[in-house]
């Protein structure tokens, strides 16, 4: 057997530590954790806080923001029949880590452990995101030696990171592990996702969790276990050595999906599977796991779903016929059935009032109305049904993203990425064999439209914001069109080598300089790791000449210089920054500012938001020939951008450098953290 699932592991305990000041150990009450304001704010001084033998039930409560943890957690607790629970003040709405209470921790051991604690009694931990930072990887959750009748639930985490999500050594307890979101597990051994080996006495299931990219050394498994217990309804992809690893023959469960179903995915229980073989998820790169359209398991028909999983991961009531995973299915659903998305960028030139946009008559309109503000409406066979008006009105002369969607319950109208309009319906659009008309209503009740348009989609579902803003930030219209067609585009997902290529027709790959590392924690797969000394990135010019320019980054910072951390800048060997062509960095305030230089002469914008480290930004620098813009997550940051006009300098000998400022001081100017992304 090349698998053995041990935790050996020694504690000496001297004492309780308070922290807070706390005068002594809590054995009651509501409790919150948050940055400043709170009860707490580490979760290791919270476990550290409580008390050998409760005497009530306990409730933390986490506030949605990043924390960063540097020691590992043991908690040793008597809970005397009591709850102790662990909840999120809002939970993660998306599925790659980024929103909710979200915790990274930087040590070489386990992240928190209630090894030796003891029942009876429960203990729930549910909404948290748990995420690996530095160090070697190390379990997130150590459950040994466990003494009974201790219950333990998670449900509705998201994982990421560590060796294993959960390792599970122990002999009678209870355990419910459901709902959770559990990827990139590595370890220089063996990584997991859950790994479990117990006595007979032990209850419980493994249900309804999606696990994804479990990777080792030696190898690594989606979910083990070697004992007893129910494993059902989960979801597994892309295990480095099987999905389904050691699955004992006292175990039950059903439904159990492999989705890239190599042939020793199940290495026991094989016919408690459905295999599929393509990759079942909508944006995998972006750690987006909703399940795509059609890509459904469906019910083997021997599968009997828990009461405990009429809910997904985001807590919507789930859609027959699915149920396996962790988060929600999207219906393979035409638009006679009801969901559709459309969306367009567009520019009005002569006029934008009663226009139309994109037109499907006596089904679905894209307009606008008398005064300019994007409608959307649906034609239910009968008559139009009630319409959403947006908020805001377009302008004339300018690029706008404009965007409809509806999910059976809600028609949403968005302009620039962002909801500008909700009205709630159930109608369901007809059914017409009318074609689709762009600028053009067929029924004569809206003008044609009077301008530029581009990058028309339709989509048989609802797209989620998330997803609208994707759409928005990620498409290819024609030359002139707000995203444009990128000249310099490096997405950073190679993971070894050092070189980082340009997708853009440019070509002008980068060369990894003084020791940048890479490292799979990118926003969207892997990125790059810089150390704030000396590493860098260096790329040829993207040579173009224009009075127009945009640079954008996914950034996260681990420090903050004391003067600047640079992010991007072009760099050429004369003295003083206007004299080159741009620079894209953090000021001392840890304020993001974009600045251009035109002939002798710098402009810069500074953003009004400071920069929190370990937290992903979305950065944007733009210069449209009148304005030098900063953008933070899609939201312009400064709402009085500084003015300019004419042509940024240009020479094709000058280079790009990538996570420093300078090609002469390369430490004055150096970026500390991770960048993806770069266009």
């Amino acid at each position: 057997m090349r698998y053995k699932l041990f935790t050996i592991l020694l504690f000496i305990t001297v004492g309780f530590f308070f922290a807070n000041g706390a005068s002594a150990a809590i054995t009651s009450g509501n409790y919150t954790l948050k940055l400043s304001g709170g009860d707490y704010s580490s979760w290791h001084d919270f476990w550290t806080d409580l008390g050998s033998d409760l005497t009530g039930d306990i409730t933390l409560t986490v506030d949605a923001s990043a924390f960063t943890e540097n020691s590992a957690t043991l908690a040793i607790v008597n809970l005397q029949g009591y709850t102790l629970k662990v909840t999120a003040a809002t939970f993660p709405s998306t599925t790659d880590g980024s929103t909710g209470p979200r915790f990274t921790f930087n040590n070489d051991s386990y992240f928190w452990s209630i090894t030796n604690s003891r029942g009876p009694g429960t203990i729930i931990i549910e909404g948290i995101v748990f995420i690996k930072g530095t160090g070697t990887s190390a379990s997130v959750f150590d459950l040994n030696n466990v003494l009974v009748p201790l219950t333990f639930i998670a449900r509705r985490n998201i994982i990421k990171g560590g060796s294993y999500a959960f390792l599970i050594n122990d002999t009678d307890p209870t355990y419910y592990i459901y709902n959770n979101i559990i990827f990139n597990q590595t370890s220089t051994g063996w990584a997991g996702g859950i790994g479990c080996s117990t006595g007979a006495g032990f209850t419980g299931f493994w249900s309804n969790n999606t696990i994804v990219d479990v990777t080792g050394v030696i190898g690594g498994r989606g979910i083990t276990n070697n004992s007893v217990g129910s494993v059902d309804n989960n979801l597994v992809y892309n295990s480095l050595t099987q999905d389904f690893g050691y699955i004992g023959n006292n175990c039950t469960g059903f439904n159990n999906s492999s989705y890239d179903a190599t042939a020793d995915d199940f290495k026991f229980g094989a016919d408690n599977r459905i295999n599929k073989t393509d990759s079942p998820f909508t944006n995998y790169d972006a750690d987006d796991f909703t399940l795509a359209p059609g890509s459904d398991p469906i019910d083997n028909g021997t599968s009997s779903p828990s009461a405990y999983f009429t809910d997904d991961f985001f807590g919507n009531t789930r859609s027959e016929p699915w149920d396996i995973g962790a988060v929600e299915y999207v219906p393979s659903i035409v638009t006679s059935a009801g969901f559709f998305t459309v969306s367009a960028w567009v520019k009005p030139t002569t006029a934008i009032a009663t226009k139309a946009i994109a037109v499907k008559n006596n089904e679905i309109r894209l307009v606008t109305d008398s005064s300019g503000k994007p409608v959307c409406q649906i034609h239910n066979g009968t008559a139009w049904q009630t319409a959403v008006t947006s908020t805001v009105a377009l302008t004339l002369n300018a690029w706008q993203y404009v965007a409809c969607t509806y999910d059976g319950t809600n028609l949403k109208v968005f302009v620039n990425g962002i909801s500008q309009g909700s009205q709630a319906l159930t109608e369901n659009p007809a059914d017409t064999i009318n074609v689709w008309q762009l600028g053009k209503d067929a029924g004569s009740t809206y003008g044609y439209f009077q301008g530029v348009m581009d990058d028309v989609q339709i989509y048989n579902y609802a797209r989620t914001p998330k997803q609208i803003m994707e759409d928005m930030n990620a498409g290819h219209p024609a030359v002139g069109s707000p995203v444009g067609s990128y000249t310099g585009y490096w997405p950073m997902d190679e993971g070894n080598g050092s070189t980082t290529y340009d997708k853009s027709l440019s070509k002008n790959n980068g060369t990894l300089t003084g020791g940048v590392q890479w490292t799979n924690n990118g926003k969207f797969g892997k990125a790059l790791s810089f150390d704030g000394a000396d590493d860098y990135v260096i790329a040829t010019d993207p040579n173009h000449t224009s009075a127009n320019l945009t640079v954008s980054a996914w950034v996260k910072a681990d420090t903050f210089d004391a003067t600047v951390s640079s992010i991007l800048m072009y760099r050429a060997l004369v003295s003083g920054w206007e004299n080159n062509r741009f620079q894209f960095f953090l000021t001392s305030a840890k304020k993001l500012s974009f600045g251009i230089g035109i002939s002798s002469t710098g402009y810069v914008t500074v953003g009004n938001t400071a920069f929190v480290a370990g937290t992903w930004y979305h950065v944007v620098g733009v210069y449209d020939g009148a304005k030098v813009r900063v953008y933070l997550n899609g939201i312009e940051d400064q709402p009085s951008p500084t003015s300019a006009i004419g042509d940024v300098n240009n020479n094709s000998a000058w280079d790009l450098y990538i996570g420093t400022g300078t090609s002469v001081t390369l430490t004055n100017y150096s970026w500390d953290g991770l960048i993806d992304e770069v266009k």
